[in-house]
């Protein structure tokens, strides 16, 4: 009986909780939950480009072991290359030859080794892991039983995947 009129008059279930001056001096534990911020979408090819790489893979003949490339977000074209490693002295090569010298510069790269690739942009993440499928996958269309050279299918892989995406089947 005293507990119940103890609960009655004292204990008000949420008012801690939702008392400003009982939260505002109490340390934040952990991080704060962000809200997701959507990336408009481009209006025109080679404006927006994800950077993706896919590795390490078995080590080949000629000593590459990862694969780098770009998506394209409006058409989804793919541009890939093998490197031996993933370090700026090959993505900037890359970017270079197989980016800039043909297409232009982008107005935004994103990637996994770019902020924007985190936890607020979730849509990139899974673009450039189904295209890590679909790459693999077209690879492994192209080897036999030799898996050492896997880096000389790469580019007919990759145009594999340029033309099934162009005509949608």
């Amino acid at each position: 009986m005293t507990l119940d009129i103890l609960i009655e008059n004292l204990f008000v279930i949420g008012v801690v909780s939702s008392c400003i001056y009982c939260q505002l001096p109490k340390p934040t534990i952990g991080q704060s939950v962000r809200k997701l911020q959507p990336i408009p979408p481009p209006s025109q090819a080679v404006e927006m480009l994800c950077l993706y790489h896919l590795g390490p893979l078995q080590t080949t003949l000629s000593g590459n072991k990862h694969v780098i490339g770009t998506i394209d977000y409006l058409t989804k074209r793919v541009e890939v290359a093998t490197v031996l490693d993933t370090s700026t002295n090959h993505v900037i090569p890359f970017i270079q030859d197989n980016i800039i010298y043909r297409h232009g510069y982008p107005k935004r790269l994103n990637g996994k080794w770019n902020s924007a690739s985190g936890p607020e942009h979730p849509q990139m993440n899974g673009l450039f892991e189904r295209l890590n499928l679909t790459v693999t996958v077209a690879i492994a269309a192209y080897l036999k039983t030799n898996h050492s050279d896997w880096d000389s299918k790469l580019q007919g892989a990759a145009m594999a995947v340029n033309i099934r995406q162009a005509i949608r089947y």
